[in-house]
C-alpha cells in the first residue's frame, strides 16, 4: 500500500478553498479539482510499504506528535505545479507557522530515516493541495 503523512485541512479552510476553486473556474475549463475534504499539507511521502512498516510508521508518528505542542498556521499565495503553461496542481502556500511545520516534517523525516524508511533528499516546502 502507498502511504504518506499529512495534516488534514480544517472545515474553515475547506470552505475557503471551495470559494477559491469556484473563483478560478471558467466555462469549458478542463480542471479536475481535488475533493474539498481531501485537501491536506503533506509532511512526508513514504510510498509503497508492507503492513509491518505501516504499523511502525504509525507508532513513530504517535510518539512524535504526542511530544509536539499544537500550533497554528496561516496560508498565503497561490501557485501551480509544474508551471502556468501546464498547471496540473494548484497549491496554496504557508505563511505563519511554516517554520514549525518544517521543523515537524524534518523531525519526522530524520526519525524515519534512522529506521530505514524512505528519506526525503530535498528541503521541505509546505503547501496545501
Amino acid at each position: 500500500m502507498r502511504i504518506f503523512i499529512a495534516v488534514r485541512a480544517t472545515d474553515e479552510i475547506v470552505h475557503n478553498m471551495v470559494g477559491i476553486q469556484q473563483s478560478l473556474t471558467v466555462p469549458d475549463m478542463l480542471v479536475k479539482w481535488v475533493e474539498p475534504y481531501n485537501l491536506h499539507v503533506t509532511l512526508k511521502f513514504i510510498g509503497d510499504v508492507n503492513e509491518q512498516t505501516k504499523t511502525m510508521v504509525e507508532n513513530i508518528m504517535q510518539g512524535l506528535f504526542q511530544k509536539t505542542r499544537p500550533f497554528s498556521i496561516s496560508f498565503q499565495g497561490l501557485g501551480v505545479f509544474p508551471n502556468l503553461q501546464m498547471p496540473r496542481v494548484v497549491w496554496v502556500g504557508i505563511g505563519d507557522g511554516g517554520d514549525k511545520l518544517k521543523e515537524l516534517a524534518e523531525k519526522l523525516n530524520d526519525t524515519l530515516a534512522m529506521l530505514n524508511v524512505h528519506s526525503e533528499q530535498w528541503q521541505f516546502s509546505g503547501h496545501l493541495t
